[in-house]
């Protein structure tokens, strides 16, 4: 009982934090300084080309453990794809086994010529602690003091400095070192990292993790109008009903099932596959119907043939 009023809880405080998301990007002018502004990033996404990725019978052991059996998956444009599961099911590690950081037991993964990750892991690992803001997200160090260049989102040319304002980043804010940052600013500067590569395939660990709620909205946007594919592991389950258009589920055991739609309606197909088991459960273990036919009254005679005595017959001598 417990346990289903917390599930209860953490999903309505989930629902509450993307409500006064929404409710501030509603709000007249929200694009102002101290706002992070994600709109019109998607339009850096490269080009997609037939195939993107497709994972054909991949299994994966790892640890002594079978955490991913058989699977075959493919993407195509369009697919925004939440990956959920129990902690230590391999959700992570699918993703590791994506970007090719990992190779499979058996099976294979195929990327597309044109197809390009964009990671945004849950430990944040892509940035350096020892840098600034501003040179991690350039990529090289001192790069706040001998320039950085410009960032190209499609048709849009900006310098790093005012890339970075859309992150809310300025001032003596560029030169602070990671290390001092919180976690919501660390998440920030590890979104500016990853999409600016014009990447068409967004990888998401637990990306509304530490997030603001302006920051989270316009996230949640980012991903509706992403032109190219998203996967997203995340516990959110309002954030997965609002962005995703499937769920790959890790069931246990390595078996991991895709099934249509967002968080609620991957619910509702649970459910129906919990009732026809509990049904069909249910219906092997109860006894066969009793036999309708009328009582049997014993073996029939048959009345003797023509011809034939019923005694039988003496030989003569």
């Amino acid at each position: 009982m417990h346990s289903l009023i917390a599930s209860k809880a953490r999903s309505t405080k989930q629902k509450a934090r993307i409500q006064r998301a929404e409710t501030a990007i509603a709000a007249e002018g929200l694009r102002v300084r101290g706002e992070v502004e994600l709109g019109g990033l998607e339009s850096g996404s490269s080009r997609l080309g037939r195939t993107i990725l497709e994972l054909v019978d991949v299994s994966l052991d790892l640890g002594g453990r079978r955490l991913v059996d058989d699977l075959t998956l493919r993407l195509v444009k369009g697919n925004r794809i939440g990956i959920v599961g129990p902690n230590g099911a391999g959700k992570t590690t699918l993703l590791r086994l994506i970007t090719g950081e990992l190779t499979p037991t058996r099976g294979k993964i195929e990327r597309g010529v044109n197809t390009k990750f964009a990671y945004f892991d849950q430990a944040r690992t892509t940035l350096r602690d020892d840098w600034t803001v501003f040179d991690n997200v350039a990529e090289r160090e001192g790069a706040d003091r001998t320039g950085a260049g410009v960032v190209t989102i499609g048709d849009r040319t900006l310098e790093m400095r005012a890339y970075l304002e859309l992150f809310m980043f300025e001032g003596a804010a560029l030169r602070r070192k990671v290390s001092a940052l919180s976690g919501g600013e660390r998440a920030r500067v590890a979104l500016a990292l990853a999409l600016k590569t014009g990447a068409n395939v967004l990888l998401l660990d637990e990306p509304t993790n530490d997030l603001d709620i302006q920051t989270l909205g316009s996230l949640a946007e980012l991903i509706e109008s992403w032109p190219g594919c998203v996967l997203v592991v995340s516990h959110d389950r309002f954030f997965l009903d609002r962005v995703v258009t499937s769920i790959l589920s890790f069931e246990g055991g390595g078996e991991v099932q895709l099934y249509a739609g967002n968080w609620e309606s991957y619910r509702d197909q649970k459910r129906e596959e919990a009732k026809a088991a509990k049904q069909a459960t249910k219906a092997a273990s109860s006894p066969p119907p009793a036999s309708r036919r009328r009582p049997s009254a014993g073996p029939r005679e048959l009345p003797p043939l023509p011809g034939f005595s019923e005694a039988p017959s003496k030989r003569r001598g």
